[in-house]
């Protein structure tokens, strides 16, 4: 039987583990921490449609448990919207993977230049056309740190970026995560492509 008619009925405990299922499904080939589902995407199209069925009482019963469901796993980001934790990955592991990313990135901040405020390119509010490229360079730092990467390695990096000041302190893990997204989501299109070619671009062993 597939996950359709099993979902038709099941009870709500059960319910809720196939809908788990089918989202570690959707996501299976993606290896980042974070995670969004996109408008016009597989779940947002189910969730349009359960919503606009609101004469159905199985159909609104369906649509709370997945809104639900989604909202477990939402990272509290200031100023973004659906970025969610991998479904592979528990509150406890995303915990332990913030506190590692939090030494780790201090460790190469402090090898960045202090960008001065007069040498900053004027930034505005965050673009939304710019997530996946701010998601993916915080799933590359993510990574890199759940590795232990020697900072060394990004020498490049290193060289080439400037950060200002605010973003070179020992940021604690339960403001680093919207610390980097507030400054990433504010850059310009062409300096968050190079911050990414340059986090790929690591020395060899």
């Amino acid at each position: 039987m597939g996950a359709s008619p099993r979902l038709l009925f099941a009870d709500e405990h059960a319910r809720e583990r196939l809908m788990h299922h089918l989202i570690r499904w959707k996501h299976r080939k993606e290896s980042g921490v974070l995670v969004t589902h996109q408008e016009g995407g597989p779940l947002a199209v189910v969730l349009d449609a359960l919503n606009k069925s609101c004469g159905n009482a199985y159909a609104v019963d369906l649509h709370s448990s997945l809104v639900r469901l989604l909202g477990q796993s939402r990272i509290d980001i200031p100023g973004w919207r659906d970025v969610f934790l991998h479904p592979r990955l528990s509150n406890e592991d995303f915990l332990a993977r913030l506190k590692r990313l939090s030494g780790w990135w201090h460790g190469l901040a402090q090898g960045i230049p202090v960008l001065r405020p007069v040498d900053a390119l004027r930034q505005g509010v965050t673009n939304w056309s710019r997530r996946s490229e701010v998601l993916e360079i915080l799933n590359i730092l993510f990574a890199a740190s759940h590795r232990k990467d020697d900072v060394a390695l990004y020498s490049k990096l290193r060289a080439r970026w400037q950060l200002p000041a605010d973003l070179r302190r020992a940021l604690m893990p339960d403001e680093i995560l919207a610390e980097l997204a507030r400054y990433l989501g504010q850059l310009r299109y062409s300096e968050l492509i190079f911050v990414r070619d340059l986090l790929d671009d690591v020395e060899g062993p």
